[in-house]
């Protein structure tokens, strides 16, 4: 009789104990350790393009202009959406880091050179909410 109590709770043991292998595998993550709509995320082909007509390698190269031609930041990265879509380009400017709006953006080439040019003006830019570096 023991013995048969024994084998009888033993699948409650195990449901308690979390054994089920199939539902822990189908698990999921804690929802502050999934990626955020404004994650970083790397580029799975540098060469494809990324964003306004450039690669994100392109990207990463250019100056951030206004209308006229004049440097307002260094592009330092891309944004990405949880599907992978830019964003937004961080962007350095005086030291700090804001993420410029993909909206606000335009393709410019200069000199052979393609830079981003922006409609945003440098108050705006500086308005615009820091981001880590």
């Amino acid at each position: 009789m023991k013995r048969l109590v024994a084998l009888a709770s033993a699948p409650l043991l195990l449901a308690a104990c979390g054994g089920n292998d199939a539902e822990d595998q189908n698990a999921v993550a804690p929802a502050d350790t999934m990626a955020t709509d404004t994650a970083t995320i790397p580029a799975t082909d540098p060469s494809a393009e990324a964003a306004l007509g450039m690669t994100e390698m392109q990207l990463m190269d250019a100056d951030l202009v206004d209308a006229a031609g004049e440097d307002l930041g260094d592009v330092e990265g891309v944004v990405r959406d949880a599907s992978g879509t830019v964003t937004a380009l961080n962007v350095e400017r005086d030291g700090g880091m804001v993420a410029v709006p993909l909206d606000s953006l335009t393709r410019m080439d200069i000199d052979g050179e393609m830079d981003v040019q922006t409609t945003l003006s440098p108050e705006e830019l500086d308005a615009l909410a820091p981001t880590p570096m």
